[in-house]
């Protein structure tokens, strides 16, 4: 048996039931290594002999890889010895690459023909120079299918335009259509923030799905109707995952999500950028009025659309000016991130802002993980920021804050020690 974890599709405690030898897949296992502690915690926990393996699919083995065996003995050990296999790109060849093409087409074309959507012959598909970049580095694979579906669509990308946009001119058109037979009337820009809400966030009911509308541009001066209709439509556009069945269900199997999300990823995570940066206050906004699942789900979103589109670092910083509230699951998402260099950019203006108490720097830096090498530079940053806040205060009023100044000193001695300015740290602690 072969069970892919997709969000909250099934509990970890069935698999201490499983009666056949069982492969769990966990995708996104980087952004939930929470839900992957349980997951293998319960398969160690299982009453029966049956073999259990679990593959997990992440962007990069960071700082959450490092730290999940961490504060549990048991799956410390499961642990022990498992391997982490980066995936070389799928074809390394121009040959390979030019049959991939190829069998792209065919398939995509098929597809269509099945669904009676109208495309271009596949003979009459202009070959792309298979040896650029674009086809060779990171994504490579998924960009060559994205320009064959293009090439079928009647379209090829001119020099400079990303083949994401094309691909969107083709979804914009399906979101009119759709809208329209769900008598959502509204502007095309709205529909695409709609959109782009949905890609951000998750909604686990319609009146909090209808919650997230009533913070999107375009939609929180509409009626209450109007939202719901929006709703409805996004549910029927992308719909949620579908449950997996539950050999022993104790309740209705649900999915946890109201609504799906504009795939692939990287479709989403172009649309996104395209949206926040005419319209940062989307952001501030919405995540104004989020849960804090919902709040890491978004910053996850945003961190791994800003590893392509370097116009989103800017919209980061100042997205965590206007909400210093983010900075803790910007943390968190940083040490799970591929590239979490724009949110620790993020953090960083956040805390040499001044806008920021020393309790308040003192939340931020109890949040960071003792052993993170994503955020090693930031704490020790961060430490030293409180440190010399504590120093300020201490000349004016030493018996209330000393103390303060002395632990201070001594957290900014581990963070040193943990860059390896052992002289500066030890200079730090003799002075606590």
């Amino acid at each position: 048996w072969v069970v892919t974890w997709w969000q909250n599709t099934m509990k970890p405690a069935v698999l201490r039931k499983v009666t056949r030898p069982l492969l769990v897949v966990i995708d996104y296992a980087d952004s939930r290594p929470e839900k992957v502690r349980d997951v293998i915690l319960a398969a160690l926990a299982r009453s029966t002999t049956v073999p259990v393996r679990v593959l997990l699919l992440a962007r990069s083995a960071g700082d959450w890889w490092e730290r999940l065996g961490d504060q549990d003995a048991h799956l410390e050990m499961a642990l022990y010895g498992a391997v982490v296999e980066e995936l070389a790109p799928l074809e390394d060849t121009l040959a390979g690459r030019q049959a991939a093409f190829e069998e792209a087409l065919t398939d995509l074309a098929d597809a269509m023909e099945h669904r009676n959507w109208p495309h271009v012959p596949v003979a009459d598909v202009p070959r792309p120079d298979l040896r650029a970049d674009r086809f060779t580095g990171p994504g490579a694979a998924l960009t060559l299918q994205m320009t064959a579906l293009a090439g079928l669509l009647g379209d090829t990308p001119e020099p400079g335009v990303p083949v994401e946009e094309i691909i969107l001119k083709h979804e914009r058109r399906y979101w009119k259509q759709t809208a329209a037979e769900h008598r959502v009337d509204l502007a095309d820009e709205t529909l695409q923030r709609a959109v782009a809400v949905a890609a951000l966030c998750s909604a686990t009911d319609e009146r909090g799905a209808c919650t997230l509308l009533a913070h999107t541009p375009g939609l929180g001066d509409q009626s209450e109707d109007m939202r719901l209709r929006t709703a409805r439509w996004l549910r029927d556009l992308y719909p949620p995952p579908s449950p997996l069945p539950d050999p022993h269900p104790a309740a209705p199997a649900s999915s946890g999500a109201y609504w799906g999300s504009l795939q692939p990823d990287r479709l989403a995570e172009h649309l996104i950028t395209r949206t926040v940066t005419k319209r940062p206050d989307l952001l501030t906004g919405l995540l104004s009025a989020t849960s804090p699942d919902q709040d890491h789900q978004a910053l996850t979103v945003l961190s791994r659309a800003s590893a392509t589109h370097s116009d989103l670092s800017p919209v980061l910083v100042d997205l965590l000016a206007a909400l210093p509230v983010l900075a803790l699951p910007a943390i968190g998402v940083a040490t799970q991130s591929e590239h979490p260099a724009p949110l620790v950019t993020a953090l960083t203006h956040l805390i040499e802002s001044d806008h920021l108490s020393v309790d308040q720097l003192a939340v931020i830096a109890d949040a960071v993980p003792q052993q993170t090498q994503a955020l090693a530079r930031f704490a020790a940053d961060l430490q030293n920021k409180i440190t010399a806040v504590y120093a300020r205060m201490a000349d004016q009023e030493p018996d209330a804050y000393l103390p303060g100044l002395a632990g201070a000193l001594n957290n900014l001695s581990v963070r040193l020690g943990e860059l390896g300015r052992r002289e500066e740290g030890l200079a730090a602690v003799q002075r606590a």
